[in-house]
């Protein structure tokens, strides 16, 4: 049995090692996810902030959207 988060990974290995399919689209776990960092964001600033429904991404706010890169330590940037 286990928690819900035990049935997630659950699926999610099973998928990969069996080809199964995912019991949620991805899309769906990226968006519940992008409300969460908004949410924190929002409480981080202390407002409101408003959000370009297209790309998430905060409108017209550069201190709520300085929170929205992550601080690397040096050697470990993403590169593109």
């Amino acid at each position: 049995m286990g928690g819900l988060d035990v049935n997630h990974v659950h699926n999610f290995f099973s998928a990969i090692r069996q080809d199964t399919s995912l019991n949620s689209d991805i899309k769906d776990a990226s968006i519940s996810t992008m409300l969460c960092h908004l949410g924190n964001i929002a409480q981080d600033v202390g407002r409101t902030i408003h959000i370009n429904p297209t790309t998430g991404k905060v409108k017209d706010d550069d201190e709520a959207m300085s929170y929205w890169k992550r601080e690397y330590q040096e050697g470990w940037e993403p590169k593109l």
